[in-house]
């Protein structure tokens, strides 16, 4: 009964790790656990069916074996050096943390390259491999995040691996033939079908200020050439201290403004407002609306799905931001880099539709609401490990400090014990299942 509830939910407060718990699926009750494997011809079966069943947490639940195992090796084999550096390091210059560097990474030193401290091309090319393999585009270049990294031990990628297999567990086990899958970490997005990742695409997340929040939701359709309503936080942090600098900001990005006070919606000219004695909670009576067009920040593509976070996929004015490798960016809104591709897969079962209606309505520069006959449901996770398109598996950065929130929630109700070596299964096949075990 307990190992049904700890495969199949939360196993800490939902507000200790800043969720909602009716965000994701609730534990199963000990009625529900007793029924199911008394109902079920193998025992073992009926347990190993809890937990996801998708390739990224057997591949999870594998890593976590394997590193397990090599943690005692690693105490003395000196790659668990600390590497501390001021700046940046690049390939041929010469620094005190070459030495650690190549120690830490397992390239022996050869004097036919250079003096011991000088960064030559082999450690280079390892550095890149290093960083390939963790998510990072750095080009050989060591810069902070890069040595956060490399400073891991095996013990801090056991703990993240708890931490992302705990989110797993927090999803549908079996996941819906099409759904759209947006990882906050990575800044990707997949449209998934039969459970092949079709597409992929760059997106556009949250600032670490304004953090993109994980969570389900259902799409209902898509809204092309779409106008922008200011959200209240956003109209607070930044429109407002614009204003009261320039108060033509509003006729800049093209914007109209209406005074909605009195119970009536009034079109009224911005310089008219004292916006200096405009206080936060005033700007309740403001609504400030930008017409659809090129300089539209939600672009020509919103996608509609209902949510408490007022968070949504959408097109951008500036897709140049894409080409960034690090995309913390958006207010909170999650911005993609093809947006007709994902409104193709949204309204793909629409009776009558086509990639030339949807043309059309682009061009026609109306807004014009198309609702999906099929609910697509999109799921934004916070994932720091993640298959690469080989399959691999990225060891990405916890850029919003949500993995150690976690590790310390499930720490604190004593939900992170890590088992004896000697108690750990001999091997587990590709599907994640145990292949022997105690």
């Amino acid at each position: 009964m307990r190992y049904a509830r700890d495969m199949t939910g939360m196993r800490v407060s939902p507000a200790a790790v800043k969720q909602r718990a009716s965000d994701w699926g609730a534990p199963m009750t000990a009625r529900d656990a007793l029924a199911g494997v008394s109902a079920a011809n193998d025992l073992g079966t009926a347990l190993d069916s809890l937990a996801p069943q998708d390739d990224l947490y057997g591949d999870l639940r594998r890593e976590f074996t394997m590193l397990y195992k090599k943690m005692a090796a690693e105490k003395d084999s000196g790659k668990g050096v600390k590497i501390s550096l001021k700046g940046t390091l690049k390939p041929g210059q010469v620094d005190g943390a070459v030495p650690k560097l190549r120690r830490r990474l397992g390239v022996h030193y050869d004097s036919s390259y250079g003096g011991e401290m000088f960064y030559d091309d082999r450690l280079a090319a390892a550095v890149m491999t290093f960083q390939r393999k963790r998510g990072l585009e750095g080009g050989g270049v060591v810069g902070q995040q890069t040595v956060v990294l490399l400073n891991r031990g095996e013990s801090d990628r056991i703990e993240q691996i708890a931490a992302n297999m705990e989110r797993l567990r927090w999803m549908d086990r079996v996941k819906p033939e099409r759904y759209i899958l947006v990882n906050i970490p990575s800044q990707l997005l997949w449209t998934v079908e039969n459970g092949r990742a079709e597409n992929q695409m760059n997106v556009i997340v949250g600032r670490k200020d304004r953090p993109t929040k994980s969570f389900r939701a259902d799409i209902q359709g898509i809204r092309f050439n779409p106008t922008w309503t200011v959200p209240a936080g956003i109209k607070a942090k930044d429109f407002l201290p614009h204003l009261q600098e320039d108060p033509t900001y509003l006729d800049q990005k093209g914007m109209e403004l209406y005074d909605t006070s009195g119970g009536s919606v009034r079109n009224i000219d911005p310089a008219s407002v004292d916006w200096a004695t405009v206080s936060v909670s005033d700007l309740g009576n403001y609504r400030m609306v930008q017409a659809a067009g090129d300089n539209n920040a939600l672009g020509q593509i919103r996608v509609l799905m209902s949510n408490p976070y007022d968070i949504y996929l959408h097109d951008t004015s500036t897709p140049a931001l894409f080409n960034q490798p690090e995309r913390l960016l958006s207010s909170g809104c999650v911005r993609v880099s093809q947006p007709e591709v994902l409104a193709k897969f949204v309204l793909a079962n629409n009776e009558n539709w086509s990639e030339e209606k949807m043309t059309k309505i682009l061009s026609s520069h109306k807004t014009v609401e198309i609702p999906a006959d099929e609910h697509i449901p999109v799921f934004i996770v916070y994932q720091t490990i993640w298959p690469d398109r080989q399959g691999n598996l990225v060891y990405g950065s916890d850029i919003y400090g949500n993995d150690n929130v976690l590790i310390k929630a499930l720490k604190d109700k004593g939900e992170l014990k890590l088992p004896s070596l000697d108690r750990l299964p001999d091997n587990i096949d590709k599907s994640g299942k145990l292949a022997s075990a105690r």
